[in-house]
């Protein structure tokens, strides 16, 4: 849910530009970016790990970088709002998953805890 209200920003950002005076530009991105900022720090314990929420970071930072570009005009920012979503559903549900299930198998456990285990489901 919190990805998408970050989603509303971005566009919301792009849309305000549009056809806006670079100083306006300016001082859109700085305000999306301190939403955006905002939004990422409150609900930091939402995202899988430290870095799902940097990458977020990094897309409200691009938000920031875009407001001093003097030119925005089209509606191209469509395809990079997409592709950011393409790259976040596949490390969200895919990638992250995964890693998690490879380091749980990949920590050492003491041969105390695997008896613990046997005993509890039966197997000796």
């Amino acid at each position: 849910m919190v990805s998408v209200v970050l989603l509303i920003v971005y566009l919301a950002f792009f849309h305000l530009c549009l056809g806006s005076s670079y100083g306006m530009c300016i001082a859109i991105g700085i305000g999306c970016w301190i939403t955006w900022l905002s939004i990422c720090v409150a609900v930091k314990n939402i995202f899988i790990n430290q870095f799902e929420y940097w990458i977020h970071q990094l897309v409200g930072l691009d938000i920031l970088f875009e407001g001093f570009n003097p030119v925005h005009e089209g509606l191209g920012f469509y395809f990079c709002a997409s592709s950011f979503w393409v790259v976040f559903l596949v490390y969200h549900y895919i990638v992250a998953p995964r890693s998690k299930r490879t380091i749980q198998m990949l920590v050492p456990v003491s041969d105390e805890e695997v008896s613990m285990s046997q005993a509890s489901s039966g197997s000796y």
